[in-house]
């Protein structure tokens, strides 16, 4: 009787103080028999849904997962809450994936640059220090940001070089933890098209101040491992203004920084701003985009700058 409404009604009552309990019912049940319980997560399920979140699956495609691993059905497959449960429990308590303030505090402290360190060692730094030195946590607020960086002396030795012979990455991804926090990652391009890896940020947001704030404790954190000023001559972002203005407020206080837009950001920019435009002029302008930026010198991209805008005045001029 799936839609039968049951009568019976109880209400416990306990006394703390001489730990008793009365129970209190009236009227009685439609059936004898019990609710059917929901379905489990038996301790297979719970090994391969703990293999899939420690490479960064969430729960729903976990659930899935389990639906294709074991051959479940509907009556068979565990809810979307008991698989949550079971894999934020798994990675809070045993692969360490939470936002609990005092023990990253600890954990940063900990690490956090000596000058001791041997080429190879992981260390944490920031910008912000406490009192005795040591790398300050912000809460992650507006008014107070979160922001530690992880790098070693031979990663930032990278840009130990001649200025003009590199170009400093800086980007963003959600992909590199476990909480969804920011972290942005900052490197060098050699003349090779080599990228090395300089250094990475876990930030509360992504504003302008945590972009700087990053920059700046880079700045000093390198003259700290090599006694020079972090010199950049060009460096490359996305299409985000935060970005941009903290490269120029930081990089470019003591050095002219030539800032460049990422190839992918340029064209995703010129396809949103161009899909509505007619066939032939928007063919016109993501093509002369391509060509601009693989001109292998200034005087042939001068020359393909003028053989574009010539063509989108002939284009416009088409019926």
């Amino acid at each position: 009787m799936p839609y039968a409404r049951c009568e019976w009604r109880g209400k416990l009552l306990k006394c703390e103080q001489q730990d008793l309990l009365d129970l209190f019912k009236v009227g009685s049940h439609v059936s004898t028999r019990r609710s059917p319980q929901p379905p489990g997560m038996t301790r297979a399920m719970q090994n391969f849904a703990h293999e899939m979140a420690d490479q960064g699956l969430k729960p729903a495609r976990i659930r899935t997962g389990l639906m294709r691993k074991f051959n479940l059905g509907p009556d068979t497959l565990p809810q979307l809450k008991v698989v949550q449960r079971s894999v934020y429990n798994y990675l809070s308590k045993t692969v360490g994936a939470n936002d609990y303030l005092d023990d990253l505090r600890r954990m940063i402290r900990e690490t956090a640059f000596t000058g001791q360190e041997q080429d190879f060692d992981a260390f944490s730094f920031t910008w912000r220090t406490e009192e005795d030195g040591r790398p300050y946590v912000g809460s992650g607020a507006d008014e107070n940001p979160f922001l530690v960086g992880v790098s070693s002396k031979t990663l930032l030795r990278q840009a130990d070089r001649n200025p003009a012979t590199f170009v400093l990455d800086m980007d963003a991804t959600f992909k590199l933890n476990h909480v969804d926090y920011p972290v942005f990652v900052v490197g060098i391009t050699d003349c090779c098209r080599k990228f090395h890896l300089m250094a990475i940020f876990v930030s509360s947001q992504r504003k302008e101040i945590h972009f700087s704030e990053a920059l700046m404790a880079l700045r000093k954190v390198y003259s700290q491992v090599t006694g020079k000023q972090l010199a950049v001559r060009f460096a490359m972002g996305d299409a985000d203004d935060a970005q941009y203005n903290a490269v120029v407020r930081v990089l470019g206080a003591d050095y002219e920084v030539e800032v460049l837009m990422c190839f992918y950001h340029v064209a995703a920019k010129v396809h949103e701003k161009t899909r509505k435009l007619h066939h032939s002029l928007y063919t016109v302008v993501t093509s002369g985009v391509h060509d601009l930026h693989f001109a292998a010198s200034e005087l042939e991209y001068e020359e393909a700058t003028t053989r574009i805008l010539n063509d989108f005045v002939k284009t416009q001029k088409l019926p």
